[in-house]
């Protein structure tokens, strides 16, 4: 009786203990940050932040509030989690959720006032006392059609299944970086010379990166605004004016940065004043279109793969693109070379170029002959630095910021901004990927199913059944 008395007393004590000890982990395990206790298992990073937001937020040193504006029970729970993410890398960084039907206002750090109940749920607010940046839930949950869905779904009603992307570390991340720079750095566009627009992409990644674009003609108004962090001529269909081009060959003298992208169908070489101002900081325009001989960056006679000079700050980053070729041309492209007629204050880098195989020529006659003009590496890609900082980048070729492939090329639009981020000298680059949001179902087939079935539903429990009844007979016969 004693010895049954213990054993009780053994069981219970031993039920307290793993009692408790369950009791203890939950406490610990509810205590423990997200990203430690939900763990993704779709394979697609929902949650996951990337390096470069992590560095970014491990810099910020100011206040920063987050709120979330949704009415109770609308707010979206994956947009919840990764904001909680951010907080938890970062004191700085806090969270909070508003219902605009009990706070129809809010007045924040930097004194300024946001009307609620006008925003639809889902609407991020990001707010320092230098200035706020508001995110719609529509830019941060995106869909992308091809233009096949849009027509069967007009014409035929027919279902379309897009992409639904989660644009949420591109968004978020942009408007940390936007609350905390100290200053906004203002980019200028010339539009006198029947320039191209940088296109939808290099635009979004030019808004993201919290560039503020204004056009600059020097015809209307002939100077340019002290407020230039840079100066960006686009492939222009015609010359420039004499007198603008003093205007920016003092401009760069004293400090300023133009980027110029050309085009061969431009005939930039035939540009008088244009010649004369890359030519004066050394670089010269080749006559006629660039032919790759060496079939190793070249698909065809259609695309060119330039090769990258990766030790340049503005082409390093190309590295990490993932690709042997990150940068895709369409030909024709046009090139130039460097000369030693320059200032002895210009120093002169190559950003992409050809191989030494390359050559320049002219058009095919109807017999399939062209004249060759010139062969050895041909310069696609450069930038002239003086001494005082002033600089002159130039693209031979403005397919660079071809948004048709810039998505399974993204080398070219990347070579830009990066550009723009040396120029500017803004030290972080949050144009980031933005995330599928599609989570296909877990589906079984109907042999998997009637399998996986019988062995949770017989096969297992019988066997712990089988095993408790084998336990116990082995006590009893003690």
């Amino acid at each position: 009786m004693k010895k049954q008395t213990k054993l009780g007393l053994y069981s219970a004590v031993l039920s307290v203990i793993v009692i408790a000890a369950a009791i203890l982990i939950n406490m610990i395990a509810s205590a423990l940050p997200s990203r430690f206790t939900k763990l993704e298992t779709d394979g697609l990073d929902l949650y996951e932040i990337s390096k470069e937001t992590k560095d970014i937020i491990k810099d910020i040193d100011t206040d920063i509030d987050i709120y979330l504006v949704a009415a109770e029970g609308y707010e979206d729970a994956m947009l919840v989690e990764f904001i909680q993410r951010y907080v938890q890398q970062s004191k700085h960084i806090s969270y909070k959720l508003l219902d605009p039907g009990t706070t129809p206002s809010l007045k924040t750090a930097s004194d300024t006032e946001h009307a609620l109940s006008e925003m639809g749920n889902n609407t991020v607010i990001v707010s320092s006392s230098l200035r706020d940046k508001t995110i719609t839930e529509s830019e941060i949950f995106t869909s992308d059609y091809t233009e096949e869905e849009v027509m069967m779904y007009q014409m035929y009603g027919q279902q379309v299944t897009n992409n639904n992307y989660f644009n949420g570390e591109q968004m978020l991340t942009s408007a940390l970086d936007y609350v905390t720079l100290d200053m906004i750095s203002t980019v200028y566009y010339t539009v006198d010379h029947g320039e191209d627009e940088f296109g939808s992409i290099m635009s979004r990644y030019v808004s993201l990166e919290n560039y503020k674009t204004e056009e600059l003609s020097l015809i209307l108004e002939p100077s340019i605004p002290e407020n230039a962090s840079a100066v960006v001529i686009n492939s222009p269909k015609m010359d420039m004016t004499e007198d603008e081009l003093a205007l920016y060959k003092d401009y760069i003298d004293n400090g300023g940065k133009i980027i110029l992208f050309s085009d061969y169908t431009n005939k930039f070489e035939s540009f008088e004043n244009f010649a004369q101002l890359t030519e004066y900081y050394g670089m010269k325009a080749l006559e006629g279109r660039v032919i790759e001989n060496d079939g190793s960056m070249k698909q065809g006679d259609e695309f060119l793969y330039p090769a990258v000079n990766q030790s340049h700050p503005i082409t390093s980053v190309l590295a990490s693109v993932g690709t042997s070729n990150p940068v895709l041309l369409r030909n024709p492209v046009s090139g130039f070379v460097f000369t030693e007629d320059r200032p002895d204050n210009v120093v002169l880098e190559k950003l992409i170029s050809t191989s030494e195989e390359a050559q320049t020529a002219g058009t095919e006659d109807a017999e399939g002959n062209f004249e060759i003009y010139y062969e050895g590496e041909v310069i696609l890609g450069a930038v002239a630095t003086l001494e005082n900082g002033g600089s002159l980048a130039w693209y031979s070729s403005s397919e660079l910021l071809n948004e048709s492939y810039v998505e399974l090329f993204p080398g070219g639009a990347l070579t830009a901004l990066m550009t723009l981020q040396e120029f500017t000298h803004k030290d972080t680059t949050v144009s980031l990927a933005a995330k599928l949001r599609n989570i296909s179902a877990l589906t079984v087939d109907e042999n998997a199913k009637g399998f996986w079935s019988t062995v949770l539903t017989t096969i297992i429990p019988s066997g712990i059944v089988i095993l408790g009844l084998f336990v116990w007979y082995l006590r009893r016969r003690r």
